[in-house]
């Protein structure tokens, strides 16, 4: 086991929950898994996050189609809940071993007794790091969307002084991957290119003249990219990717987002929401959602980068007259967010 050094600590947030395990033998999983691969990192998905991949106790998992009596229960405010560690026991796989579309490793062996307590002690070690490892490997494999994205959302935001003049071009031995269009919010990919490829990749800027056009590549959303980066991206960069005007003043909503309510999650859906009514700041959000300010500022950076909320315009005619040099030093320059 290795700790993740994929470009140093960029390497992508993947995001876990654990089903029919005991909460010590959950724990000690979860920190295995930090120190199990280079390429992602394996963490415990937030309140407010839906798992990527699941870990399930084998006595957890059923084949066939999920009974509606099984779904996710709703909370007290009656929206589904998606982050409890606990709030199915039972995972229904499908024909590829997949739970809703996300991969699951499957660890322990099945035990005849039904009590729940008797069957997550049937976890044996260390026999379930060694089936945790080979399983996150698997799953890190099948990622092959997500991973793909946060490189292409990584390269945008890392050349976003550019995006008003400039297109990204992404090559890999000469080889054109993938382009980034940020005049346009688009992004394209090479319909053959490899996830290792796009990840060893290296860039250039090119000063932006004509649409992009060439054989063989998809389209992608800008939007989508930059979603994923800011959502898995190292906590230490939330700070330069939030501008201070964002943490100072009111904040209300910019362009609608094409991403669903379940893909947003429950701490920016909640956001949105919250702006329905009137501007706030972000203080202000963090208090009445009694959220952590991490989770504030990933919330934050994920509704900016795709141009979801910015702070609420001052009347013209209070700082219309300065220079806009000035006035980018109060709001950020415009078209970055």
């Amino acid at each position: 086991m290795v700790d993740s050094g994929y470009q140093g600590s960029l390497a992508p947030l993947v995001f876990v929950r654990s089903v029919g395990f005991s909460a010590s033998d959950a724990l000690r999983l979860m920190q295995a898994a930090q120190r199990m691969s280079e390429v992602v990192r394996w963490r415990l998905a937030p309140p407010g996050v839906p798992a990527d991949v699941y870990i399930a106790h084998a006595n957890s998992v059923s084949r066939g189609k999920q009974p509606v009596a099984a779904k996710s229960r709703p909370d007290s405010s009656g929206s589904s809940s998606h982050n409890s560690t606990f709030d199915q026991t039972q995972l229904y796989l499908d024909d590829n071993g997949w739970h809703k579309t996300h991969p699951v490793c499957v660890l322990g062996q099945l035990s005849p007794n039904d009590d729940l307590m008797a069957r997550s002690a049937s976890l044996v070690f260390p026999e379930a790091l060694q089936q945790l490892q080979a399983g996150l490997l698997r799953a890190q494999g099948e990622l092959v969307a997500l991973r793909m994205l946060y490189v292409l959302g990584r390269s945008a935001w890392e050349q976003r002084t550019r995006w008003k003049t400039h297109r990204l071009q992404i090559s890999d031995n000469n080889r054109l991957v993938a382009a980034i269009e940020p005049m346009v919010w688009r992004a394209h990919l090479l319909g053959d290119c490899s996830v290792d490829e796009l990840e060893n990749a290296s860039l250039q800027a090119i000063p932006h003249s004509s649409a992009f056009a060439a054989p063989g590549f998809d389209a992608i959303p800008l939007e989508t990219a930059l979603w994923e980066f800011a959502k898995r991206c190292p906590e230490a960069l939330l700070t330069q990717m939030v501008p201070t005007a964002y943490l100072r003043a009111p904040l209300t909503h910019r362009r609608p987002t094409q991403l669903s309510s379940r893909a947003l999650g429950d701490h920016c859906v909640a956001i949105l929401r919250a702006l329905d009514t009137h501007s706030r700041t972000a203080d202000e959000l963090q208090h009445s959602m009694r959220m952590q300010r991490p989770a504030l500022l990933r919330a934050l950076a994920c509704l900016a980068l795709i141009r979801a909320i910015h702070p609420e315009p001052k009347p013209r005619g209070m700082l219309g007259w300065l220079p806009m040099r000035w006035r980018n030093k109060v709001f950020g320059p415009s078209g970055l967010f």
